[in-house]
């Protein structure tokens, strides 16, 4: 008896380890490509990838993550954003530019204590497990004066976050 279960397990092992082909009429092939991404940074800033001035003056940042025991600053990169006289630079499609000043501001909207020129300070920081910034986390745009020739002016300002 254990013969006999012997060489039908033998038999099995040997079956599986044929290879096979399946043949097929219309054999199409596939592929999928897979990414998958492992953070090592305990926290998640939400910046805004857009604003319309004419819509809003004021760009929110907040976190939606801050499972860290340090503090997360974010900053102004004025190294790779336009500025020109400590403003920010909007140009048209002409190359006619609009300065535009920045004022970081509290989250809670209490305009008193803006800090005028956010230019080269933080405009946002967050305490160690805390998803509300405490200090600013508001950027106000104030656009200089009123002499611009119609049309469409853009920007972009690139940001810094620091985790200390």
């Amino acid at each position: 008896m254990k013969k006999t279960v012997s060489i039908l397990l033998a038999v099995v092992i040997l079956t599986l380890c044929i290879p096979g082909t399946a043949l097929a009429v219309n054999e199409t092939e596939g592929s999928t490509a897979v990414s998958y991404t492992v953070s090592n940074e305990g926290y998640i800033i939400n910046i805004p990838s857009s604003i319309n001035l004419n819509q809003t003056n004021c760009l929110e940042i907040t976190a939606s993550r801050m499972n860290t025991s340090g503090y997360v600053w974010v900053y102004i990169d004025t190294d790779r954003t336009a500025i020109t006289g400590n403003a920010l630079c909007l140009e048209n499609a002409y190359g006619q530019t609009v300065l535009c000043d920045l004022i970081a501001g509290p989250a809670g909207g209490d305009t008193g204590t803006m800090f005028p020129s956010a230019i080269n300070y933080r405009v946002a920081s967050f305490s160690p497990y805390n998803t509300t910034p405490d200090e600013y986390g508001k950027l106000y745009f104030e656009i200089r004066g009123n002499a611009a020739e119609p049309g469409e002016y853009t920007g972009i300002i690139y940001f810094t976050i620091l985790g200390v």
